[in-house]
């Protein structure tokens, strides 16, 4: 049986932020931007959230609850889910589903989050490719950022290289190699192709 859902306007003192939140960081230029939109014209989409015991659990939208709070709103239009047989994993794959049809999630944060679904539900990566629509490789590249070196990831995340350059940087065994390959290619803006060559 589906949810009930309601469209409602939600205080923001009753909304509870998620136990997970899909990224693991809020860039704060990008927050600004939306909080100077919400200014102009108001929170456009509505944010998901599952009610229980009188809160609200965020589903999804945690930025823009953020940058609405920051900009002192009373309340927030969201749809109104009942809290019932859904998990906390069900929740993250419906925050995973908006994030990856909005094109704005953090290549490394989808990483940990795919990782996080594998483990509660047991998958393969095939079948996680099948659940939002791709094929194996795809979580297989997520996945493997994962694994990568915390500096990696760090310039994956901040768009200093691609994550297709990340995952090519993590076949050379030469951790020094490595590093200074990374370094010279987030000055460079090197492309795939010219990575690809360096290895």
């Amino acid at each position: 049986m589906p949810d009930k859902v309601e469209f409602k306007e939600v205080p923001l003192d009753l909304i509870d932020e998620p136990g997970r939140e899909l990224r693991r960081y809020i860039i704060r230029e990008n927050l600004d931007g939306l909080m100077e939109s919400i200014r102009k014209i108001g929170v456009q989409e509505p944010i998901k959230v599952r009610v229980g015991n009188g809160r609200y659990k965020i589903v999804f939208g945690h930025r823009r609850y953020l940058a609405a709070k920051q900009l002192g709103l009373a309340t927030i239009p969201a749809l109104v889910y009942e809290d019932a047989k859904e998990s906390e994993v069900d929740d993250l794959m419906a925050a995973v589903h908006e994030n990856i049809e909005r094109e704005d999630i953090d290549p490394v944060d989808l990483g940990y989050y795919l990782l996080q679904i594998k483990k509660e539900k047991n998958l393969t990566h095939e079948q996680i490719g099948e659940m939002f629509g791709y094929a194996r490789n795809w979580a297989d590249t997520y996945l493997a950022l994962t694994r990568a070196d915390p500096e990696i990831q760090a310039a994956v995340s901040a768009k200093k290289i691609d994550m297709i350059s990340g995952r090519r940087l993590m076949t050379i065994k030469d951790p020094i190699k490595r590093k200074d390959l990374l370094g010279h290619a987030c000055r460079s803006g090197a492309s795939q192709v010219v990575i690809g060559g360096w290895i």
